[in-house]
């Protein structure tokens, strides 16, 4: 299972990384099934942060999004993904109580993206087009967010980092 030493360094690193609103125990070098998400995604004054142990989807809408999607791992890097656009969750909260809930939206997105960087995937193993990623600097971030993804012109190819994901892994539901 996880200590509490394993959660509190993974909330640390959670908190103190700027305009994250999720972070995987794995991206951190904790081998164990947890992440942090800021649930309050999408409105600004406030956080709803939540630890979540084992978390697991054990229903995908079948109505799908496609969203801009980045993450700490490569910085400066975004790209459209398809995802569902609910989900229902099954997880422990950090004291051991079972928790299962759905979301919608953003924090579903959220959600399956942390969800993914347990199991082994990245964002970019879902793009379309990995030579197509979109480059966007710091500095270009709040130009990117208002724009037209299929717009954007600054390209970055991610093939080599991508995996091909078998078959079963590119449905909206893995």
């Amino acid at each position: 299972g996880a200590s509490g030493a394993d959660l509190q360094q993974v909330i640390g690193h959670g908190l103190g990384m700027p305009k994250t609103v999720g972070l995987s125990a794995n991206q951190v070098g904790i081998m164990k099934q947890i992440c942090v998400v800021d649930l309050s995604i999408g409105h600004r004054g406030y956080t709803d942060l939540w630890v979540l142990v084992n978390p697991r989807v054990i229903w995908w809408s079948k109505s799908v999004v496609e969203r801009p999607e980045g993450c700490i791992n490569f910085n400066d890097t975004w790209g459209v993904t398809r995802r569902s656009r609910s989900v229902r969750i099954a997880a422990f909260d950090r004291s051991g109580n079972e928790l299962e809930f759905k979301l919608t939206g953003w924090p579903a997105t959220l959600l399956q993206h942390e969800i993914d960087h347990i199991n082994g995937r990245l964002f970019i193993d879902r793009l379309p087009e990995p030579s197509k990623a979109h480059l966007v600097h710091p500095e270009d971030y709040d130009t990117y967010r208002k724009s037209k993804p299929e717009q954007w012109e600054q390209l970055v190819d991610v093939t080599a980092q991508a995996v091909t994901l078998p078959e079963f892994y590119q449905s909206v539901e893995n």
